[in-house]
């Protein structure tokens, strides 16, 4: 972040930085488990950081397009991408920490927890179209090589560098991680603070 200027790389950093805190929030919860502050600091630290982790990702992916001169295969123009994407992580953001805010004042636990779960079900359903566009991206990129179709990009261009292949490998992952730790934290609040996932 520091030595190359990527500043789409901060919402990255502050989400590993609340991970951390939350993690030692959680640890020092240990000697009181009653003790309601610590409660909250831990479970809204750990709630929140994968939408600053989804925020890096969609800023990662507009510029891999503009990297290969690919803009024509995108589902979604690539001036719009970044936008769209991070509005609706914002929006999953705010929801899950105001829901978790509101879950800490007694008598609205359960309006708390629907809002948390709106803002997770937010959460996946931008991450599933942003996988969709970058799976499309990559096959409808794959077929322009493959037929040596007259476009912007050329095989050379694309083939030239090996790592925007390995990157899109590594966004796959990390959205696959992110939309399995969503759907868990969704079936957690759901079945509520007495259900098994959470006990």
């Amino acid at each position: 972040l520091l030595r190359h200027k990527t500043k789409y790389f901060i919402p990255f950093v502050i989400g590993g930085l609340l991970e951390v805190g939350g993690y030692i929030a959680r640890g020092i919860g240990r000697s009181n488990l009653y003790n309601l502050g610590t409660y909250v600091v831990q479970a809204l630290m750990l709630l929140i950081p994968p939408a600053f982790f989804s925020a890096s990702i969609y800023m990662i992916l507009s510029r891999l397009i503009r990297f290969t001169r690919g803009e024509k295969f995108s589902l979604i123009k690539v001036t719009r991408m970044s936008t769209i994407f991070v509005v609706a992580d914002v929006v999953s953001l705010l929801l899950q920490g105001g829901g978790g805010g509101i879950q800490a004042s007694r008598g609205l636990q359960s309006t708390g927890q629907a809002i948390i779960i709106f803002g997770l079900a937010v959460q996946v359903i931008s991450f599933t179209l942003f996988l969709t566009v970058a799976i499309t991206f990559q096959i409808r990129i794959g077929k322009s090589v493959v037929e040596h179709a007259t476009t912007n990009v050329h095989s050379s261009d694309i083939n030239g560098s090996v790592e925007w292949k390995q990157l899109l490998k590594v966004l796959y992952f990390s959205g696959c991680i992110i939309l399995i730790r969503s759907a868990y934290r969704v079936a957690e609040y759901a079945t509520g603070f007495d259900g098994y996932l959470m006990r």
